[in-house]
């Protein structure tokens, strides 16, 4: 294992209190990319990403190792609802990592003892994931730390266009071009355009301005190397906007660069599970949807 690695995983990360749970008749040898999901009451949309991703050719998933985290505090701060879901997509991932064609895993953050702690979010669970990844793939020689989420869906060419990118000389950091699924009431449909048009009206704007942060910061279309995770004391633990502080410290560190070869979808359902973003704004935005056609005035 690479030194600085292994003084990250001795300092910043905690793998004993939430072991990896994996196919030990194959192992985790020969693996160059691994695929970090946090899922919080995500049993109904978990196992179709899954099923996206395993659309893809089955040459890329000898070296892809994806890791779920299934996570929720404990039972007096989170849902039951949310608990017994992920009660159930734990037993279903079980079953999943000793068949199918991928090489799943799973990181059990939602049983008592293993929940998150009370403040804990979805920063954390990205962390748990990736902290995860950096270990395993440091123990050969590094590689490429993804990050989607559980209602994402992404096109049978991803893994290979992802690996492709960060075997290029140089590769550091990137985000995945991105394109929410269109929502089947008009309301959504409206809000979730509205608020798609408005980040890459912001992302036009910082290129306009010259600024070195001009990308989309959306958590499932980041990737990194793990060198360059190392290098930013890997993921924070914010309960939201985790993406733009993690992307802020990439792109200090390194190019962060555009794979545009391949589209990433993310949901664009009403969400409850952070505090803003898109699950946020649509909500908002179909409450009361006059604010949300507001856009920046160039002159900022």
């Amino acid at each position: 294992m690479a030194v600085d690695a292994r003084r990250y995983l001795d300092k910043r990360a905690d793998l004993d209190a939430r072991p990896l749970r994996y196919n030990k008749t194959v192992g985790l040898d020969g693996l160059d990319t691994v695929v970090a999901i946090p899922a919080i009451e995500e049993q109904a949309h978990l196992f179709k990403t899954l099923d996206f991703l395993a659309q893809n050719p089955p040459d890329q998933f000898a070296r892809t190792l994806v890791i779920c985290v299934v996570n929720n505090r404990r039972p007096a701060l989170a849902a039951p609802d949310s608990v017994r879901d992920n009660q159930e997509t734990l037993a279903q991932l079980r079953k999943a990592t000793d068949a199918g064609p991928l090489r799943l895993a799973y990181i059990d953050a939602s049983s008592p003892g293993f929940e998150l702690p009370d403040k804990a979010g979805v920063g954390l669970a990205r962390k748990i994931g990736l902290d995860w990844g950096l270990a395993v793939l440091s123990e050969s020689s590094g590689g490429a730390l993804v990050c989607l989420d559980a209602d994402t869906r992404v096109e049978p060419d991803y893994l290979g266009v992802v690996r492709a990118a960060f075997a290029r000389p140089g590769a550091w950091a990137a985000v995945i071009d991105y394109a929410h699924d269109e929502p089947e009431t008009h309301a959504e449909a409206a809000a979730v355009l509205c608020y798609e048009l408005f980040l890459r009206y912001h992302v036009l704007g910082l290129e306009y301005a010259g600024s070195p942060y001009a990308f989309p910061t959306i958590g499932s279309t980041m990737a990194c190397t793990t060198a360059a995770y190392v290098a930013v004391a890997g993921m924070n633990q914010r309960q939201a906007g985790e993406d733009f502080y993690f992307l802020q410290q990439l792109a200090k560190t390194g190019p962060v660069r555009r794979i545009d070869e391949t589209t990433v979808h993310p949901s664009p359902r009403p969400s409850w599970r952070v505090p803003f973003g898109t699950g946020q704004r649509v909500r908002r935005f179909i409450a009361n949807s006059r604010d949300e056609y507001r856009l920046y005035d160039p002159r900022c």
